[in-house]
């Protein structure tokens, strides 16, 4: 294994190395983003979302996808695919809603991977 500036090299794959603080912000920003998407659900009378299927699958969702966020500087791309998936899961299976807690941890992930990857990376995740 060779050590980089930034993390380790083991076979082909770069592994991303993360700073404490670093790791408290990703956790912020995804407990901010899981608090707007549960207040989208549960009191939608203050944010007047578009939902469609039952509120406990939505909110299961949105929670999911603002957890995912946690590893966006170690794995941005990861995190983009699993949140386009868990997106396209429950567009699939209850329907599109739409709102802050679809559109954000969508938005966050397209930035970490154009912020934390090689071009050819951040090009290929624009596809």
């Amino acid at each position: 294994m060779t050590r980089a500036p930034g993390g380790a090299t083991v076979g082909r794959v770069r592994v991303r190395t993360i700073r404490r603080r670093h790791l408290l912000d990703d956790v912020l920003l995804a407990a901010v983003v899981a608090v707007v998407g549960q207040v989208e659900v549960w009191a939608p009378e203050l944010v007047e979302p578009s939902l469609v299927g039952p509120r406990a699958a939505i909110a299961g969702f949105y929670a999911f996808t603002a957890v995912a966020l946690v590893a966006r500087r170690v794995w941005p791309f990861a995190v983009l695919v699993v949140i386009a998936v868990a997106d396209a899961g429950q567009f699939l299976s209850i329907g599109a809603s739409e709102g802050m807690g679809t559109l954000v941890p969508s938005l966050v992930a397209v930035y970490s991977v154009a912020a934390n990857c090689e071009r050819r990376t951040a090009l290929q995740g624009l596809a």
